[in-house]
């Protein structure tokens, strides 16, 4: 009995081990776009390659998502999408390499690891990982973004925000993918406004002249040209008063490690079943 332990246990090992190895944050060619962003338009075919829309199926609900890919087997998304109040979610599939939705490629997530620490009530540690059944098979359509490594100076900068939100607060989501241009506003102005619900270690918020994101935009990654002028991720889209006030981002250099911890074993992930 001990010896099979023993044998299950480097089994294990050898399998996370493989997993680590087959995939790795920012690998070469991360977050490099084939053109210049400028403000409030609909996306280009393969503009933004890591932005993917999310179907999230719930026993008795279909909603939708947005999300990064960040390794070639991992996306990067908000914890709230992945549960509604005390119901779980039962399954979730990746649609990625076109800004239309009807045109993207399609992958089942396998698992999920949601931040064990989420906070449903303040929304704080609103961050979440997907494991896809298949890994991404990278180029003009489909890369990783950046993901930062250490802290980031991006108060008062401009980010990019892209997602198949709804265009208008009263209006319908849309099928092609929107970005619009942000400003990352001082921790002051977003701890006046959200107050309990803002904390500067784990989150951001975000507004510029009256464009940001909106409802059906939650989980979309919120990023700005960094290092050698690749696009780098500092946000999660989370939540807001509506959609022309500032909007909470979930803060990604406050995660940094529970994410390199989560891409590189497989504990605390729960199955989704094949539907």
């Amino acid at each position: 009995m001990a010896h099979l332990l023993v044998v299950l246990s480097l089994l294990l090992a050898a399998i996370q081990l493989f997993a680590s190895q087959e995939v790795q944050l920012n690998e070469e060619g991360c977050g490099t776009a084939p053109e210049a962003v400028v403000n409030g338009m609909s996306a280009r075919p393969h503009q933004f390659p890591w932005v993917v829309f999310l179907e999230l199926h719930f026993p008795s609900l279909k909603t939708r998502c947005g999300g990064s890919i960040i390794t070639k087997r991992h996306v990067l998304t908000a914890a709230h999408c992945t549960i509604q109040g005390d119901t779980e979610i039962v399954a979730i599939y990746v649609i990625y390499g076109h800004a239309d939705i009807s045109r993207g490629a399609r992958v089942r997530v396998a698992k999920l690891l949601r931040h064990q620490k989420y906070d449903d009530k303040l929304i704080f540690n609103d961050i979440a990982i997907l494991l896809v059944e298949k890994p991404f098979r990278y180029g003009v359509e489909v890369k990783p973004i950046c993901f930062p490594t250490k802290p980031l100076n991006a108060y008062n900068k401009n980010a990019v925000i892209a997602g198949w939100g709804k265009l208008s607060e009263f209006g319908n989501t849309s099928d092609h993918l929107q970005f619009t241009i942000v400003k990352i506003q001082p921790n002051e102005v977003c701890e006046k406004l959200y107050t309990d619900s803002y904390r500067k270690d784990i989150t951001y918020c975000a507004f510029h002249n009256d464009t940001g994101s909106c409802f059906g935009d939650s989980g979309s990654p919120l990023f700005m040209q960094a290092d050698k002028g690749r696009y780098t991720q500092v946000g999660i889209v989370s939540h807001g008063f509506s959609c022309e006030s500032p909007i909470v981002y979930a803060k990604v250099e406050g995660f940094i490690d529970w994410v390199v911890n989560a891409i590189r074993s497989l504990k605390g992930y729960k199955d989704l079943a094949p539907q």
